[in-house]
């Protein structure tokens, strides 16, 4: 067990799924309401996600989660997003069908707004896209 300045576990290993609350402050306060690049959402009830999957032998630990809203924790399920700490920072890399470069994007609450137009780009399906979509930039 790793516990944090007010000696509460960060990191219960793999006895439980559901982060308890230090948990949680400790995600939102590394990476605000939502990890996800760019992620402009209202806060609403942020939802701590395993990066290494609980079912599959992921701890329920500050460095296996991140805080995502809903929307994309829906997104980074249903879409296969990888996700990955580097230096103590979620970096999300996007599935090859919506970006065949699979361009790494730095997510959590240090990362520009601006950005979400272009990832919400990235989370629609090709062929759900409007035909006069213009190619997205690289960030």
């Amino acid at each position: 067990m790793v516990l944090g300045g007010d000696s509460l576990p960060l990191d219960v290993g793999t006895s439980q799924r559901t982060a308890p609350t230090h948990i949680r402050a400790a995600l939102l306060a590394r990476d605000g309401a939502c990890a996800f690049p760019g992620c402009d959402h209202p806060a609403g009830t942020p939802q701590a996600h395993h990066i290494v999957h609980w079912i599959d032998g992921g701890p329920t630990s500050l460095d296996n989660m991140v805080i995502l809203c809903a929307h994309h924790h829906r997104t980074t399920h249903n879409h296969h997003w990888h996700i990955e700490l580097q230096r103590g920072r979620p970096v999300f890399t996007p599935p090859a069908n919506l970006d065949p470069a699979r361009t790494p994007r730095s997510g959590g609450k240090a990362q520009p707004a601006t950005h979400h137009h272009a990832l919400h780009h990235l989370n629609t399906p090709p062929e759900s896209r409007p035909p006069t979509t213009p190619p997205l930039a690289s960030t």
